[in-house]
Order: C-alpha cells, then sequence, then structure tokens
C-alpha cells in the first residue's frame, strides 16, 4: 500500500517542461529567423565541399557550415585546441542560453549563467570529435608526432565537457552516442532530469561535424548517400519513388529546457511545451531498420505524452530519403496512425543530414510549426512511390493549428528515439 501511494504521489509531482531557448548553427544560418525562414521556404544549404579537396572523392557535396562567428567566443590558442564539434556547442550553447535570457551578460565573450547548480546539459554527438581524431593519427602515422591535446580534444564527451567550462554549468552532466538519434535521445534524457525533478534547468541537443576526407568516403562506401550530381540541392528526396540516398550535413543544435515553474517566475518567452518521450531498440540488426521498433518508440512517447495518436497534428520525420528507411518510417508511423492523415515533413534535404544535430534540430522545427502555425515543407519530392503513401506535406509550407507534433530520429544499431510536444498557449 505504501509503494502505491508512493508512485501515485511521485506520478502527480511530474514537472511541466517547457522550451524557452533554442540555438542553431547550421548550413542555412545561425539564428532562429534563418533557420526558421530556411526551413519554410525550402532553401537549402547544401553545397560544394571547399574546406578541403574533393577531387578524388566520389562525394563532394554536404550541407556546410560557412561563416560562424565563433571567434567572438574563444581565443586563438583555444581555437587551435578545439575541434570543429566543440566550436559548434559553444556557440550553440550561447546562442540557446542567451535566448533564454540565462547568462550574466550578452557580450560574446566572458558570459556564466545565473544559478549554474541549477542547470545541467546533455547532447548528443554520433561520430564525436573525428576531425581531431583524423588529424592526430595522420600526424602519428606520417610523422612519428603525438598531441599532448589529442585525448581532450577528440573525445566524444568534449563537446558537453567545454560548453559546462565555458558556461559555468555545474549540474547534470551527459553525453549521449545513439548515431542519427542521439540528439533527441539527449533531449528526452534532459526532459525526464527536469520533469522528476531531478535539476531545474537543462541544455540539450546534438553536434556533428563528420564531414571529413576519411569519413566522407566511409559513407560513401555504405551507398547511402546519393550519387546525384547535377543539382545537389535536390538530391535529397525522401519519400518520393526516385530517392536515392542522402547528403550529409554538420552544424549544432541546442534547447533550453525548464519547468514550467521557473520559466513563468523568471516572465521568460516561452516556445512550447515538451510532453513526452519514447525510445526502443530494434534488436535486428545493425544499419537496417525495424519498423516494430519505431512504432513501438512512437507508441511510447503517445503514452508518456496521455495522449491518443489522433491528437498529433504534424510528424518531423527522420526522412532519410534512402529506400529502406522510407518505406520503414512509413510502415510504422501506419501501424500507429492508421488512416489518420497526419501531416508529413522532412528538413534534411533542406539542412543534409547532420546525424546526431538533426534530431535535435528537427525537435526544434516541430516546436516552431505548432509556435507558428505553419508546417515546413518536404522539398524536391517527385514521384509517387506506393510503399509511401502518406501525407508528406510536399506542396510548400503549409499552414496549419496545431496543438501536439511529434519528431521521430532512428539510428544505426537500431536505436529509436522519438519527442512529443505542444504548442503553448
Amino acid at each position: 500500500m505504501t509503494l502505491l501511494l508512493d508512485l501515485v504521489f511521485y506520478k502527480h509531482m511530474q514537472k511541466q517542461v517547457v522550451v524557452t531557448g533554442l540555438g542553431f548553427v547550421t548550413p542555412v544560418g545561425s539564428s532562429v529567423e534563418s533557420f526558421l525562414t530556411a526551413v519554410t521556404k525550402g532553401s537549402s544549404g547544401i553545397r560544394l565541399i571547399k574546406s578541403f579537396d574533393t577531387s578524388k572523392l566520389r562525394t563532394k557535396y554536404a550541407g556546410i557550415v560557412e561563416d560562424f562567428p565563433i571567434k567572438d567566443l574563444l581565443t586563438d590558442k583555444e581555437l587551435s585546441r578545439l575541434d570543429r564539434t566543440a566550436q559548434f556547442s559553444i556557440l550553440a550553447a550561447k546562442l540557446a542560453l542567451d535566448d533564454a535570457d540565462l547568462l550574466k551578460n550578452s557580450s560574446m565573450s566572458g558570459s556564466r549563467v545565473e544559478e549554474p547548480d541549477s542547470i545541467g546539459i546533455c547532447m548528443g554527438t554520433g561520430a564525436g570529435s573525428v576531425g581531431a581524431l583524423e588529424k592526430s593519427y595522420k600526424s602519428f602515422f606520417e610523422n612519428g608526432q603525438s598531441d599532448v591535446f589529442a585525448i581532450p580534444s577528440s573525445m566524444h564527451h568534449s563537446p558537453t565537457g567545454n560548453v559546462s567550462i565555458k558556461y559555468g554549468l555545474h549540474g547534470f552532466n551527459l553525453t549521449i552516442s545513439t548515431a542519427c538519434s542521439s540528439g533527441a535521445a539527449a533531449i528526452g534524457v534532459a526532459f525526464n532530469e527536469i520533469r522528476y525533478g531531478n535539476i531545474k534547468r537543462m541544455v540539450a541537443g546534438g553536434v556533428e561535424a563528420s564531414i571529413t576526407k576519411c569519413h566522407l568516403e566511409n559513407w560513401t562506401a555504405m551507398r547511402v548517400l546519393s550519387p546525384e550530381k547535377e543539382e545537389p540541392a535536390r538530391a535529397m528526396k525522401p519519400f518520393s519513388k526516385n530517392r536515392s540516398g542522402f547528403l550529409l550535413g554538420e552544424g549544432a543544435a541546442l534547447v533550453v529546457l525548464e519547468e514550467l515553474e521557473s520559466a513563468l517566475a523568471r516572465g521568460c518567452k516561452i516556445y512550447g511545451e515538451i510532453v513526452g518521450f519514447g525510445s526502443t531498440s530494434d534488436g535486428t540488426h545493425i544499419v537496417n531498420p525495424s519498423f516494430e521498433g519505431q512504432a513501438l518508440a512512437i507508441e511510447r512517447a503517445l503514452k508518456s505524452a496521455k495522449i491518443a495518436p489522433e491528437q498529433i497534428g504534424y510528424i518531423n520525420a527522420h526522412g532519410t530519403a534512402t529506400s529502406l528507411n522510407d518505406k520503414v518510417e512509413t510502415q510504422a508511423i501506419k501501424k500507429i496512425f492508421g488512416k489518420c492523415q497526419i501531416p508529413i515533413s522532412s528538413i534534411k534535404p533542406i539542412t543534409g543530414h547532420m546525424l546526431a544535430a538533426s534530431g535535435a534540430a528537427e525537435f526544434a522545427t516541430a516546436i516552431l510549426a505548432a509556435k507558428e502555425g505553419l508546417i515546413p515543407p518536404t522539398i524536391n519530392y517527385e514521384q509517387l512511390d506506393p510503399d509511401c503513401d502518406l501525407d508528406y506535406v510536399t506542396e510548400g509550407a503549409r499552414k496549419a493549428e496545431i496543438e501536439y507534433t511529434m519528431s521521430t530520429s532512428f539510428g544505426f544499431g537500431g536505436s529509436n528515439a522519438v519527442l512529443v510536444s505542444k504548442r503553448w498557449n
């Protein structure tokens, strides 16, 4: 009887969790406004890679972050020691914390958070600091030289560690690596930490900066990258019968999650509310997805949110434009939602597949879609596929009044993460 009372009390004490800050570093901009404009207008950030010689590579295009104001945040010494993943993360965290009005000053250097013990960080990355790792290996195997900074700069935990140091975050600190679902899983873990009263606020999301010669060729060898070269911005065609794979992207997307009482007491803006998280493991294959595993994650997210399937007004899909993934994801959605014609879109042709960062950017997109009443389009759709027969919003951005949204992220290893959010009234 005592255990039952404890469980009822614990459930009753669950906190409401809202989104109070957004921070983007993406191929289509490093501000909320530029990102939102690009995804609603369908403006792709896929372009020719110029940071290294691609003449001998089979894939020469990706979603590239070209100019981002990191030099205002870091010294030359810090820049030389920090991998691109850490740099993206530091800037995205600054933008998100500033957006949430949690920094003591608004200058681009020297900012520290208010109430440092109350703020934690949870970030996802799939490949980790692969640029730093490749650099150290090259130096050792070609010249026999080792680097004292190689380990701290190349570890997967470098982004979260450096963000917490930069802004003085003394709360929860965790890095998650579940391939393409890492960023969404990190947001889900952060949500639960606040929901169950363990911490007041969390910076959460994903980062990826894995567009290097070796990494790019390895992805090409898997035959999941689109071979189309005539119009790179049109290479990715999610859910279209003539889809041929994705192109990589890089960047970071972070959100500030906060218990509702704290947000209301501070009088800050609220983008939306996160209400559900579901995670599963396929347990079937290291790269081939399972619609049963994906469907179970969707079902658990809905149960966590305490809503029925028909209450979802928009799904931001994983939508990688590979033949198998789009088909399997469609099957999973149909298994849970049946005949409900819910608007679905994928923004990956706009950003490129940013791996861990995609799940976080897509969760933020779903939040913004409900807030703005505007569903972003699935660009480049050309041909109806009988295996993909849902409402993929292919005509351009669509006006809609949405209360609940869902974003889906599915990673290699069969790791699935699904988030549910609610419009803030």
